[in-house]
């Protein structure tokens, strides 16, 4: 899908404004789904090019900027994932189901590990047991959040019926 950065950027500002407003209303276990992740996920993975990269720096370092303890690791961390998307995504389908839930795992459990081991590199007291609890309430939110978003940009894609391949 060919999207559009005057499309992309206020989709990920309202994202991130519902992110940092009205979905800590709406937490179930302490927890609530990290929508910048998922977004970032879903653009590298169904754009052509690297959209996925700077929007997943842009709205890292503005993550950093209102809420981090440290500027430039929410950043870091969006970009190696898109990064690692954009180098393996000819390797998987991207129309499947259980390919992407299995991509929005794996960056899921990737985007905790990878930011829990920069802050403390750092010297945060962000603790590893923490972060462990709250794992598996996150992939399951992330899951669901990113489930939402396959079906709501498959329904937007063109298909045309002497395209056998869509």
């Amino acid at each position: 899908m060919k999207f559009k950065y005057r499309f992309i950027i206020p989709l990920y500002l309202v994202v991130f404004f519902l992110q940092s407003t009205i979905f800590p209303q709406f937490d179930l276990f302490s927890c609530t789904p990290n929508l910048l992740l998922c977004l970032t996920v879903m653009v590298s993975l169904r754009s052509e090019g690297y959209m996925g990269l700077v929007m997943g720096i842009a709205i890292g370092l503005v993550q950093d900027i209102f809420f981090g303890q440290m500027i430039g690791i929410a950043a870091l961390c969006y970009y190696c994932l898109a990064l690692l998307i954009l180098l393996t995504k000819h390797l998987i389908y991207k129309n499947s189901v259980t390919s992407v839930l299995f991509i929005g795992a794996i960056s899921t459990v990737g985007y905790s590990f990878l930011y829990w081991g920069v802050s403390a590199i750092m010297g945060s007291s962000y603790h590893l047991l923490y972060m462990a609890k709250m794992l598996p309430q996150l992939l399951i939110y992330n899951s669901v959040v990113i489930l939402i978003m396959h079906v709501l940009i498959r329904r937007q894609e063109h298909k045309y019926p002497e395209d056998r391949y869509v």
